[in-house]
């Protein structure tokens, strides 16, 4: 994939132009500001004031971007609504009306590489890499758990580092997700939605969602990595010694020792404390995008009946056929549709048929019980789902690796696939997300229908 498939044509013109070395000093600022929050976004009144402040004794603007005469702070909106324009941030307003500045996911990966590539390494730098593999909270509770306490001094640096590196982690697939909710408004045809769904699944589900639902699952480390830092923290004689390192290794007097280590335990324990609000935020983010999605697809699928449908399906048929004559192609498409005539009526039609009354009988109101509205629901529920549940999807696909180990999703569907098939094949491939039964892995070979054209997928046994 080409780099400017994901970001816009624009992306790094400011990083091009006179004021470049300006852009990324505010960028970096707000890139500081953003890392010391623990929510997904900041304010915008809270970045202006770090830009304002840059700007009071930082040099002019060239005139090439602004108006050097502005005042501090109407260059700081500028820069603003410039890095939106350029798609670094995102500048959106919440529900209850507080304007927010946000990172693009990609921006976040941009900035974290150029930051590796201005700081000096650290001669211990490789120590915690080695564990970066293995996943962040794994890494963090195995140098807690498995550490002797003479080792302390090196490992709480080494576990803050990357526990801030988890929530790095954690806020670019919040941004991603976004992203992704996002698009399915721009995307308006099956085709693109189904590329999308298969993009997200192999993108980000794979890469990164799976592994804090799995391997790196916070409920499975937060308790025990928690309880060890308390107890770190509550250890007095421990906490002396840890200080009396740090003043070594540092340079540094007690009180500044003894500050700098409680805060980066305190922070450390923070971020802890405040996961659970984050993954449940990214859980609710999962499920809107993939059942929008979905709701979208089957709403497509549903018109293709009405006008519009039919059109669209005459224009791409005639353009497939392109070796038939005009008469030729009209005697075909012809067959593909019903048109009824509607005849003239005749005037006797129109006459007032006769009307025959009769009187009404009266009979008594038969009060029935008030129905169980609960039951009712779960019972329409249950039925509406029956076919496309998580269990009967499982089922189906068991059915189709009982007789062959892996199948591609062109073999399970073929080429004539109707409405039903289509809903089918989006559940399999949502639910081969998550379901411990099967996984999927997409192709780059294409499947092509009269309906869509997307990236054909293996689905095998896990």
């Amino acid at each position: 994939m080409n780099i400017f498939d994901v970001v816009p044509a624009n992306f790094f013109s400011i990083l091009a132009s006179k004021n470049k070395c300006i852009y990324y000093d505010c960028l970096k600022l707000i890139y500081d500001l953003y890392d010391r929050k623990m929510g997904f976004d900041v304010t915008r009144e809270e970045a202006m004031e770090e830009l304002v402040d840059y700007f009071e004794e930082s040099p002019d603007l060239e005139e090439e971007d602004c108006n050097i005469n502005q005042t501090p702070r109407e260059k700081a909106n500028y820069v603003l609504n410039r890095l939106s324009q350029t798609g670094w941030i995102v500048l959106e307003t919440d529900n209850d009306y507080n304007d927010l500045v946000s990172f693009r996911y990609y921006a976040l990966t941009v900035l974290e590489g150029f930051d590796r590539i201005a700081t000096p390494q650290e001669e211990d730098e490789s120590d915690y890499a080695v564990f970066e593999y293995k996943g962040y909270l794994y890494s963090i509770y195995s140098l807690l758990t498995k550490s002797a306490d003479s080792e302390l001094n090196l490992v709480l640096n080494q576990v803050a580092r990357l526990a801030i590196e988890f929530i790095g982690e954690i806020k670019k697939i919040n941004l991603k997700l976004r992203d992704y909710i996002t698009s399915i408004s721009e995307n308006t045809g099956v085709r693109e939605l189904m590329e999308k769904l298969i993009d997200y699944k192999t993108q980000l589900v794979d890469k990164s969602y799976q592994r804090l639902k799995t391997f790196d699952n916070v409920d499975r480390y937060k308790r025990r990595i928690l309880e060890k830092l308390e107890e770190v923290y509550s250890n007095q004689v421990l906490m002396n010694k840890l200080i009396g390192a740090y003043m070594i290794d540092k340079n540094a007097t007690y009180e500044e020792a003894e500050f700098a280590l409680t805060r980066s335990i305190n922070d450390t324990i923070d971020i802890f404390n405040n996961l659970d609000d984050l993954i449940i935020d990214i859980e609710q983010k999962n499920k809107v995008y993939v059942n929008s999605t979905i709701t979208k697809i089957k709403f497509l699928l549903n018109n293709e009946t009405d006008t519009l449908g039919k059109l669209n399906y005459i224009l791409k048929f005639m353009t497939t056929d392109k070796g038939l004559t005009d008469r030729q192609l009209m005697s075909k498409i012809e067959t593909l549709f019903t048109i009824s005539q509607q005849q003239q009526l005749q005037i006797n039609s129109l006459q007032t048929p006769k009307i025959f009354s009769r009187p009404i009988e009266s009979s008594a109101l038969t009060v029935h019980d008030r129905p169980d509205l609960d039951e009712l629901q779960k019972a329409f529920l249950e039925a509406y789902n029956s076919k496309f549940s998580e269990v009967a999807i499982k089922k189906y696909v068991d059915m189709i690796l009982s007789k062959t180990e892996t199948v591609r999703a062109s073999e399970m569907f073929g080429n004539n696939i109707d409405s039903e098939g289509m809903t089918r094949l989006l559940y399999v491939l949502v639910y081969g997300t998550t379901s411990d039964g099967y996984e999927i892995t997409k192709l780059n070979e294409k499947y092509e229908t009269d309906r869509f054209l997307i990236n054909d997928f293996e689905i095998a046994r896990r």
